[in-house]
């Protein structure tokens, strides 16, 4: 994600398209990032996780000027919604599971 940030800008492309693929590459990106965290440190914090996270997209937003990009508001937002779906669905997924392997326990005899 990291050499993604600091690759430059495709000049060929329609700016419109880009613009909106771009967010949604920001997007993606940080819900990635989320769910690996979890799976890598499940007994984080959830505000912990998207401390980390935000801080570090806050980082690379702020150092990219020095590399020939813009920084962008909209990125970090994207960042940001990122971030909180990716942990609202690791939050469901675990809810989820948890209450599966309640179920199957009380199922045994």
């Amino acid at each position: 994600m990291t050499v993604i940030a600091f690759l430059p800008q495709v000049d060929r492309i329609d700016q419109r398209l880009w613009f909106q693929w771009d967010k949604a590459n920001h997007f993606g990106a940080y819900f990635t990032v989320v769910l690996i965290a979890r799976l890598s440190f499940p007994n984080w914090p959830y505000y912990g996780v998207f401390a980390v996270l935000m801080a570090q997209g806050i980082m690379v937003e702020w150092i990219q000027p020095y590399f020939g990009r813009t920084a962008s508001f909209g990125d970090l937002l994207a960042n940001g919604l990122g971030i909180i779906t990716g942990l609202c669905a690791n939050l469901v997924w675990r809810y989820r599971h948890k209450e599966r392997a309640n179920s199957k326990a009380s199922d045994r005899p």
